[in-house]
């Protein structure tokens, strides 16, 4: 389900909690009616709790959605399938590699470019057979010692 289907869900949940239509619900109720929509990791329960009192308004809890929605995925929810895929979008020439232009160039667009040498830096701890350049093999190592997940 995309971020925005959710978050238009949870609205609606919201909104169906609120039958005298004032604005506000009792946010246990809302907690326990959102356990099932939300992705444990979103800490949807703790966002909540900070609120104080045993109400929330529609403004506070579309704040909070809006932050659940801004908020990138865990490691934890990305597959190696997801990996892979940006693996090859990085691999703009199609090669098999990536090249220290190819991985520069993703950040061509930042305010604070990354520097050539630390792309060439980093490439080299995963860069097994020394060529300069990082294979699907190699990129899915860096993925397993940063992740902690394996997918070799």
């Amino acid at each position: 389900m995309e971020v925005h289907d959710t978050a238009e869900i949870c609205l609606r949940t919201f909104d169906d909690l609120d039958v005298d239509n004032v604005g506000r619900v009792h946010k246990i109720e809302l907690c326990s009616r959102l356990a099932d929509l939300m992705p444990e990791d979103c800490n949807i329960r703790d966002k909540l709790d900070s609120i104080p009192g045993q109400f929330i308004t529609r403004e506070e809890f579309q704040t909070v959605i809006d932050q659940i929605t801004l908020e990138p995925r865990s490691t934890a929810q990305v597959s190696q399938q997801d990996w892979i895929d940006l693996f090859h979008a990085i691999d703009v020439d199609q090669s098999g590699y990536l090249s220290v232009d190819e991985v520069h160039a993703i950040f061509a667009d930042d305010p604070l470019p990354m520097p050539i040498e630390l792309i060439k830096s980093w490439i080299a701890q995963f860069d097994t057979n020394s060529d300069g350049q990082l294979s699907l093999a190699e990129f899915l190592e860096f993925v397993r010692k940063t992740t902690n997940k394996s997918y070799l």
